[in-house]
C-alpha cells in the first residue's frame, strides 16, 4: 500500500522487514517502483527476488515491464521479453505483449511492434491492438492504422 501511495522508502522497509516475503509483497514493491519512474530500482528488486526467495510469477515481470514503459526503458524492455522463457521461465502471455507494445510505440517504434504483433505465438488480443493504434493515432500513422485494422479482420 505504500507503495502505491508513493510512499517508497516506507514501502521499502516494509518488504525488508517482513519475516516471510512471497509473490504478492514482491510484485507490490515491484508494482510501486513501476507507477513512480523508478524502473532500475523494479529491475533491481526482480533480481533480489530471484536471487534471495527464487519465486517466479508473470505478474512481478509484468511489473517491470510497466516500468519500462513508464521510463522509456525499450532495449531493456524488449529484453526482458525476449528472455521470459530463459530466465524466469514465463511464457509471454497478451498482458506482456501489450506492455512492450505499448513501450515500442511511445518510443514511435511503429514498425517493430508491428513485426512483434507478427511474431507473437499467440492470437493478438484488443489490448495488443489497441495499444498499437493508440501508437499510431499518436505518430499520427493513418497507413500503419489501416493495415492494422485489416490485419484484425483477417484474423477473425
Amino acid at each position: 500500500m505504500y507503495g502505491k501511495c508513493g510512499y517508497i522508502d516506507l514501502a521499502v522497509e516494509a518488504l525488508k522487514g517482513m519475516s516471510k516475503r512471497n509473490a504478492v509483497s514482491w510484485a507490490a514493491m515491484i508494482g510501486g517502483f513501476a507507477a513512480h519512474g523508478y524502473a532500475n530500482k523494479a529491475f533491481r528488486c526482480l533480481e533480489t527476488m530471484q536471487m534471495e526467495d527464487g519465486l517466479r510469477l508473470d505478474g512481478v515481470v509484468l511489473g517491470v515491464l510497466m516500468a519500462c514503459t513508464h521510463a522509456g526503458l525499450l532495449e531493456k524492455g524488449k529484453s526482458l521479453l525476449e528472455n521470459m522463457k530463459t530466465h524466469y521461465g514465463i511464457v509471454p502471455k497478451h498482458e506482456h505483449y501489450s506492455c512492450v507494445i505499448d513501450l515500442l510505440c511511445k518510443a514511435g517504434q511503429l514498425e517493430e511492434s508491428l513485426q512483434l504483433i507478427r511474431r507473437m505465438r499467440i492470437k493478438p488480443f484488443a489490448s495488443v491492438w489497441g495499444s498499437f493504434l493508440s501508437g499510431c493515432r499518436v505518430h499520427k500513422n493513418v497507413d500503419l492504422a489501416e493495415l492494422s485494422v485489416e490485419l484484425i479482420h483477417l484474423e477473425k
